[in-house]
């Protein structure tokens, strides 16, 4: 009896060895900013190691320079958007929301490890009504996760799992904001519809910018979808930004049958009062884009 407990023992404090003498993070600089990089069951961000999405950057700190307020980040991943962001600023709140735990996890690692202040992370989906739904996944921490089935239907989803749903308006207000939103960040692998659907009220009441994906379309359910974020968000009176791909211009955008085709995927959706500002402030830019005026 005591010899099986001796080896129980053992076995324990042989595997809690086991797990601290691995390397828990690597450092590096972003952007001018010292990080030290979680290594988690393999999940990392290259970017991380050499700085990427330029341009992603640029358009962060013209909006927030030009709207005041905090960031909303949906689809965090492994943590990306806060990085630029606390490149640029280290008081600005940021509230980030994915539903893969593993990313979750790795991202307040990163929160963790850099004493990262004014930073909140939350593990549900947002869509467009309360519900549960399945996340479609094809390796931990993946990138291309998706609530659409389609996007993943290539792979191998045996990391897919279900989550919890609910209407970004209805975390907006559980937050209980003292201070307006100055950009909502999407990037949800072909379920941005949604999210815009269930955050109408928070875009109507704050009118911030919001940095959308939106995929190359190939199909026509992708078209269909494209069509109807930019039907959304110019009723509400949003003006839509884009790179052009042929004369790698940022311009606004006009004939929205363009959208997922014309241009590159990174979009800018700004309330129409602040277009003029934005493009002022972006006109002057670390990617090399030039504004088409």
């Amino acid at each position: 009896m005591l010899f099986n407990k001796i080896v129980k023992k053992i076995k324990r404090e042989f595997v809690a060895v086991i797990s601290k003498v691995f390397i828990r993070y690597v450092k590096s600089t972003y952007f001018g900013l010292k990080i030290k990089i979680p290594l988690i069951y393999g999940m990392r961000n290259g970017g991380y190691i050499i700085p990427e999405e330029i341009f992603m950057s640029d358009c962060l700190r013209s909006f927030i320079s030009t709207k005041k307020g905090c960031v909303i980040d949906v689809g965090v991943n492994v943590g990306l958007y806060l990085v630029k962001l606390k490149a640029i600023s280290s008081n600005i709140n940021y509230y980030g929301v994915d539903p893969n735990p593993a990313c979750t996890f790795y991202t307040q690692e990163l929160i963790r490890l850099n004493s990262f202040k004014n930073a909140k992370l939350f593990t549900f989906a947002l869509g467009e009504s309360k519900e549960i739904l399945s996340f479609y996944a094809s390796r931990l921490g993946d990138g291309t996760g998706s609530l659409i089935k389609e996007h993943q239907s290539h792979n191998n989803m045996e990391y897919s799992f279900d989550t919890v749903v609910l209407p970004g308006d209805s975390l907006v207000n559980l937050l209980q904001l003292k201070e307006d939103i100055s950009v909502i960040k999407i990037d949800v692998e072909e379920a941005e519809l949604y999210v815009l659907r269930g955050l109408e009220q928070t875009i109507k009441k704050y009118t911030p910018y919001i940095y959308i994906e939106i995929l190359f379309t190939t199909t026509q359910e992708q078209n269909n979808r494209a069509m109807k974020i930019c039907e959304f968000l110019q009723n509400i009176n949003y003006s839509i930004i884009g790179i052009n791909r042929d004369t790698k211009k940022l311009e606004i955008i006009k004939d929205i049958s363009k959208v997922g085709k014309d241009y590159e995927q990174e979009y800018i959706f700004s309330s129409d009062d602040f277009v003029e500002r934005f493009i002022s402030s972006i006109t002057k830019n670390n990617s090399g884009i030039e504004v088409e005026r």
